[in-house]
């Protein structure tokens, strides 16, 4: 009885890690080289144009920050835009 249900735990195991990796290649598949992070001067924050994280810092730009790739998706950021006009003028 033992053998069994550790037998169809494995299988059950494995097909999983199988459904995982394929989940894994297919979102690779539709993910950006890099990303461009714009500057929001509304909220103070740079919004990842891939994920829509919107991310404030302290002081000093990303650049000077040393920050290459966004926290929260793991794209590395190719573009910096800075906005120049609000939205709401």
């Amino acid at each position: 009885m033992k053998i069994k249900s550790r037998a169809r735990f494995i299988e059950r195991s494995l097909n999983a890690a199988i459904n995982y990796g394929a989940l894994v290649q297919e979102l690779e598949k539709e993910k950006p080289e890099t990303t461009t992070w714009t500057y929001d001067k509304n909220d103070d924050a740079w919004a990842c144009q891939s994920c829509d994280l919107y991310w404030q810092l302290i002081s000093g730009t990303p650049q000077e920050n040393g920050v290459k790739f966004c926290p929260q998706c793991g794209i590395p950021i190719g573009t910096f835009k800075y906005q120049e006009e609000d939205d709401d003028e």
